[in-house]
């Protein structure tokens, strides 16, 4: 999976996989998460959070299920 050149340089700081469905990788997962999910629908890219091989509304559901700030 490719995450833009943007995200990279965030997860660089601070890294998203120690926050499932943190796509902006701002130790909270919001709006910005979600407009990167949105942004993806249909698609394999960083929105796709269950690894399913297309953004949906699997990926939406966890989104929602761990909105707010990080728990790890």
């Amino acid at each position: 999976m490719m995450f833009p050149t943007f995200l990279v340089s965030l997860c660089l700081a601070a890294p998203c996989e120690l926050c499932y469905c943190d796509l902006s990788c701002d130790g909270w997962i919001g709006v910005e998460d979600l407009a990167i999910l949105l942004g993806d629908w249909g698609t394999d890219g960083p929105g796709d959070v269950d690894g399913s091989g297309e953004c949906g509304g699997a990926d939406l559901a966890a989104l929602m299920t761990n909105w707010g700030p990080c728990q790890n």
